[in-house]
């Protein structure tokens, strides 16, 4: 078994990929409970080097993971796919 498996965020995909308050209130609390924090941002910047990865991932935004995996700026080729969703976000 992997620490995936053992982490308090399996289950509750949605909270790191919405995008309300609510939301990543929870992805926060799940992140700053996580035994497996370290091996977590490990992987995410890991990812973060070489590929864009959308949604709070170790505790970090997608921004944070940027700057800190040193892609800020890069052009990545396609859009990314919540650009629109976090637009639109209290215009309804």
């Amino acid at each position: 078994m992997s620490w995936h498996d053992e982490a308090p965020c399996k289950g509750h995909t949605e909270a790191f990929f919405g995008l309300t308050a609510r939301d990543k209130r929870k992805a926060r609390e799940l992140c700053a409970s996580c035994p497996h924090i370290d091996k977590c941002r490990t992987e995410a910047l890991e990812l973060a080097s070489r590929h864009q990865l959308v949604g709070y991932w170790a505790g970090m935004t997608q921004q944070q993971r940027e700057q800190i995996a040193g892609r800020k700026g890069m052009s990545w080729g396609y859009d990314d796919p919540t650009h629109n969703r976090r637009k639109n976000v209290g215009n309804h």
